[in-house]
């Protein structure tokens, strides 16, 4: 299962909930290429996503900052190894 995506209308009115960016766009008929530039904020460029807006569950939005958080902290203990010559 991927991310869940929620679909919302021009008022801002939820009105799909789908397991995944595959499975809404089977269902939607729109490009999965589509949801996913409207999900990371390019889609008022794209005309298949200009009547709706997506978005991940709250749940799974929560999970991926965790993760880029750990990811980013990560790297600067890293840099800060590697600047100190620590091991």
């Amino acid at each position: 299962m991927g991310r869940r995506v929620v679909q919302y209308n021009r008022l801002g009115k939820a009105i799909g909930l789908y397991d995944s960016i595959a499975a809404a766009s089977k269902a939607t008929g729109i490009d999965k290429n589509n949801i996913l530039k409207n999900i990371e904020g390019y889609g008022n460029r794209y005309i298949f996503n200009s009547y709706f807006r997506w978005e991940v569950t709250n749940k799974e939005l929560r999970k991926a900052r965790q993760e880029d958080r750990k990811n980013r902290q990560a790297q600067k203990l890293k840099e800060l190894e590697k600047e100190f010559h620590i091991k």
